[in-house]
């Protein structure tokens, strides 16, 4: 955070050399990683607009990659590294889009009336992301959509909204926060953070925390 602002900063694994590698006036956030660790995808918003980017790990040779409006968010890099799928809600709906790593070939990947989120790519080219239930309830369910054959599964679902997914490498274990409103008037929510595997059958493990304690953002 720097002025009023958030900035994108990279450090050694080690915790040392830590700089900052964007400077300009608007927000940049969510980076994520290229298989090859010779690049960073993330978003920029300027105003009320939030586009993806992308740009080396020193900052330079950056690069847009989309220019729809209504907002294009959460870019997930495939395995190979080809491809970026991200939100973008041009259709009016938070919808799952993939494009070229060049930004080519922007397309929806997913048909759904109902707002979608968190997509996460894992080392076989699956891609999982959240949908909201629909139909009055509040709940979220957790999609996968194979890769080539377009089949699509569900792996878990909640009577209350997820934040926040996050998928192991091999794609056998979830990991995802659940929100549920405990003061709707003050605005309280009451995390709560869950394990699931994704084999079939697999029951859900709340994790236990500290009194107070809340967990926004999980990571395998």
């Amino acid at each position: 955070n720097r002025n009023g602002s958030f900035d994108i900063y990279v450090m050694d694994a080690d915790g040392g050399r830590l700089r900052r590698i964007t400077s300009a006036s608007g927000n940049e956030g969510e980076p994520a990683w290229t298989p090859d660790g010779s690049r960073i995808v993330y978003t920029a918003t300027t105003g009320t607009t939030t586009q993806i980017a992308s740009m080396a790990i020193d900052g330079s040779d950056n690069r847009q990659l989309t220019t729809a409006s209504g907002g294009n968010h959460s870019p997930s890099v495939s395995p190979d590294g080809r491809s970026i799928a991200f939100v973008s809600a041009r259709g009016g709906n938070h919808a799952v889009y993939a494009m070229s790593f060049e930004g080519t070939n922007q397309r929806r990947l997913t048909r759904g009336s109902v707002r979608e989120t968190n997509p996460r790519y894992t080392r076989n080219g699956d891609l999982f992301y959240v949908v909201e239930r629909g139909g009055g309830s509040r709940g979220s369910k957790v999609m996968r959509l194979a890769p080539g054959s377009g089949n699509l599964s569900q792996l878990v679902q909640t009577e209350d909204p997820i934040s926040s997914l996050a998928v192991s490498r091999e794609g056998e274990r979830l990991a995802y926060v659940v929100g549920r409103i405990r003061d709707a008037a003050k605005g309280r929510v009451d995390f709560s953070l869950f394990l699931q595997a994704t084999g079939s059958g697999s029951p859900a493990v709340s994790v236990p925390l500290q009194p107070g304690e809340q967990i926004l953002n999980p990571s395998f």
